[in-house]
């Protein structure tokens, strides 16, 4: 029972401890756990060569779905001591389900298998309702021997439309910022992309270019946000912080953690100056992008919002007047009655404004009509804000966005934004540090619908 298959390898530890390298070979049991076709052309070539391994791999599957069945996910986690990560716990049983389902469908009906399959199927954690993370590790790309070394791996998947993302658990690039790695497959293509978290708006937002002091952010910023469901399951592993081990020896063996995410996401992206000179990055108006995502994101978004008027900002540039923009029609409007996710997080930036540990509750909803969602975050002191809008029906392409994009502008003001980006009749500065912007966002129409909608008392605190 010893000589087990490489116990290095994140998320399966679990599996490996209690399942002998007899039964599971190289990437059989990752693949099988991801539901990757490889998984289950392994598994069938193992039952119809290996007669006798194959009733002692069903007989380790019945014994423990049968605990698990009887005594329920809890209990089983604690017996004996156990108690693995809620990621390889569930990689485990998404064995065992898969190994019951396929001894089903080759002729090893019994009664027991049967029921037992019912029975984990129905438990309210198993990988019936889990996304569970496949081998990408090794995908042939330009970084992959650098992403290898510095530890780098997939800690969960997330499935959008035909899109599929393999997330890192999150990179602190500094005191409050965190970024994240997404191996990202759509149909037949592959790519690996740098993510970031907006302290101001709540969400992730995908880059392609950069320098070291500033954020490429596309044409209009919110055509860089990652589709809400990513955004949601990064915000729930915000508190997984992993460790960055140096891939680049010597020259980066004393470098902090923020250093080592730093040069990650500079590694991930194009340099803004030097995609210049060579033609890779374009400029348009003060924004710039790579000719990559030029070519798949197009610069007008979808109509959507309607500013009718523009009032100025301290340093004298123009952003929607609230009192001068109207609403989307009523169909596209959100169905506060239906909220379909809710998840509570922490962005220490929001820390000083709420007299908190920046503790926010980010929430979403459809439209009546199911064919946009919203993304609404609201902080301690019950003040709400819009982060994003997406239209659910938009195909994802290979950079991990959406390639039909709304206009949300005159919706989506952050509650905290620097203060020479706040008009300068709602309290505006020229300051470029952030300051709370209450005033701007509760005058905007979307916010005031919010609050006359869900029938909750403005904040008037600012």
């Amino acid at each position: 029972m010893s000589n087990f298959i490489d116990r290095r390898q994140h998320g399966y530890q679990f599996v490996y401890k209690l399942v002998p390298s007899l039964l599971f070979q190289g990437d059989f049991a990752r693949n099988l756990v991801a539901g990757h076709p490889e998984g289950w052309s392994q598994l069938q070539e193992w039952f119809a060569s290996r007669k006798k391994d194959r009733h002692i791999l069903v007989a380790i599957a019945l014994v423990f779905g049968s605990i698990v069945c009887l005594l329920g996910e809890g209990s089983f986690r604690e017996l004996g001591g156990l108690r693995p990560k809620p990621r390889t716990y569930m990689d485990f049983f998404a064995v065992i389900e898969r190994i019951l389902f396929f001894s089903l469908v080759n002729r090893m009906r019994t009664v027991p298998g049967i029921i037992l399959c019912l029975g984990l199927l129905a438990l309210p954690n198993t990988f019936a309702q889990e996304n569970v993370v496949l081998a990408v590790t090794t995908w042939d790309t330009p970084f992959s021997s650098q992403l290898a070394s510095a530890g780098v791996v997939p800690a969960q998947t997330v499935q959008v439309v035909d899109a599929t993302f393999h997330l890192s658990n999150p990179y602190a690039i500094d005191d409050s910022r965190q970024i994240a790695v997404a191996w990202i497959s759509v149909r037949d293509q592959r790519s690996v992309r740098a993510l970031y978290r907006s302290n101001s708006q709540c969400c992730w937002r995908m880059v392609d270019a950069m320098t070291p002091s500033h954020i490429g952010k596309g044409f209009h910023e919110f055509d860089t946000n990652v589709p809400i469901d990513v955004t949601i399951a990064l915000l729930r592993s915000a508190t997984d912080v992993a460790k960055l081990s140096p891939w680049k020896l010597p020259e980066q063996s004393q470098m902090s953690q923020e250093s080592l995410a730093q040069k990650m996401f500079e590694l991930l992206t194009v340099n803004r100056d030097e995609g210049r000179k060579t033609g890779d990055v374009i400029t348009v108006g003060n924004m710039y992008m790579s000719k990559e995502y030029a070519s798949w994101i197009p610069m007008l978004p979808q109509p959507f919002s309607t500013v009718n008027g523009l009032i100025k900002t301290p340093t004298g540039s123009e952003v929607a007047d609230p009192e001068k923009t109207l609403l989307p029609p009523e169909a596209q409007l959100p169905d506060f009655g239906t909220e379909q996710v809710s998840v509570k997080f922490k962005i220490p930036a929001y820390a000083r404004f709420t007299r908190s540990e920046g503790e926010l509750i980010g929430k979403v909803f459809p439209s009546r009509n199911g064919k946009i969602r919203y993304y609404f975050v609201e902080d301690s002191k019950k003040r709400v804000f819009l982060s994003c809008v997406e239209n659910s029906d938009s195909p994802v392409c290979i950079l991990g966005l959406r390639t039909q994009y709304l206009d949300v502008n005159g919706m989506d003001s952050p509650l905290l934004e620097y203060g020479f980006q706040i008009p300068e009749s709602y309290g505006g500065t020229k300051q470029s540090r952030y300051q709370l912007n209450w005033n701007w966002v509760r005058a905007l129409p979307i916010i005031r619908y919010y609050y006359s909608s869900t029938g909750k008392p403005v904040p008037d605190e600012s």
